[in-house]
């Protein structure tokens, strides 16, 4: 640990120091080594000495020329007690205040924040787009009509003929055979009016 003496700015400093008799005992012995071959220092601490007294000697005239109301140890105690007294309502105050503490994020979260936000806004986004362009979304309902159905196409045609008794029995034979197929080419190309006569 450095000592008080390296701690210290300047030269005056350290020669008030000495004066106060605030200095450890090595630094005053090396502050005495310092004096001994310095006279420029030597002078300093002269004038720094004469300073001193001259204060001095001004406040004790001031304290005879205006005497306190008590005696001295009073006026210490009374002073003593009005420290004590500040320091326990700055306590009181601090406790009182309520400690509001804000909670911040660091800045990389908002950035953070930010790109997962885009980032989810494109998977929903992607997942709701259609698969196959030109195709209408699978969740969308398909309009349904009964006219694209070939088995309604087939019992129109029928009855649209003039012998119905077989035409409800060719009617039956080609339902089935549409039942049983599992080719649907073949039966969004079947025509009734070249099968049935």
């Amino acid at each position: 640990m450095p000592s008080l003496l390296q701690q210290l700015q300047n030269n005056e400093a350290v020669l008030q120091m000495y004066l106060a008799d605030e200095l450890p005992a090595d630094d005053r012995i090396e502050v005495e080594q310092m004096l001994a071959t310095d006279p420029g220092l030597r002078a300093v601490l002269e004038d720094l000495r004469l300073a001193q007294d001259l204060v001095i000697g001004s406040l004790r005239k001031l304290d005879q020329a205006t005497p306190l109301a008590v005696s001295t140890p009073v006026a210490a105690r009374q002073m003593s007690r009005l420290i004590k007294q500040w320091q326990v309502d700055r306590l009181e105050r601090q406790a009182a205040a309520p400690i509001k503490q804000k909670f911040r994020l660091p800045a990389w979260a908002y950035s953070a924040a930010t790109a997962a936000a885009v980032l989810v806004a494109v998977v929903v986004w992607w997942g709701m787009k259609s698969d196959v362009p030109g195709e209408p979304h699978r969740d969308e309902p398909q309009q349904y009509t009964f006219e694209d159905d070939p088995s309604f196409q087939v019992v129109r045609s029928l009855v649209n003929q003039d012998d119905a008794a077989s035409g409800i029995a060719e009617a039956e034979q080609e339902a089935s055979a549409l039942a049983r197929s599992d080719d649907s080419s073949s039966i969004l190309s079947f025509e009734s009016s070249d099968n049935v006569n």
